[in-house]
């Protein structure tokens, strides 16, 4: 099973179109803008944030107007963008 960070990794390896898929996080992660970066994306948002509903919808609204496909930070192109869970 993969998490969101893991997903996207795993999409950027594939190389066959799907690392321009837009990927929007939503998470009540403490390092959610941590997360993004690494990713390379610049749709996130945290789940507590004030008018959670209206700031999706928002954000939801500029991704799919500028269709930026995620471009994650050189370094961590190769790496898993989490900790791999332990059996």
């Amino acid at each position: 099973m993969l998490n969101g960070p893991g997903m996207a990794h795993e999409m950027l390896l594939h190389d066959a179109g799907e690392e321009k898929i837009l990927i929007v996080l939503v998470s009540a992660r403490v390092d959610l803008a941590e997360v993004a970066r690494r990713i390379g994306t610049p749709y996130f948002l945290a789940k507590a944030s004030a008018d959670y509903g209206d700031n999706l919808m928002r954000l939801l609204d500029r991704a799919l107007r500028e269709r930026l496909a995620p471009q994650p930070a050189p370094s961590t192109r190769s790496e898993p963008l989490s900790a791999p869970r332990s059996s």
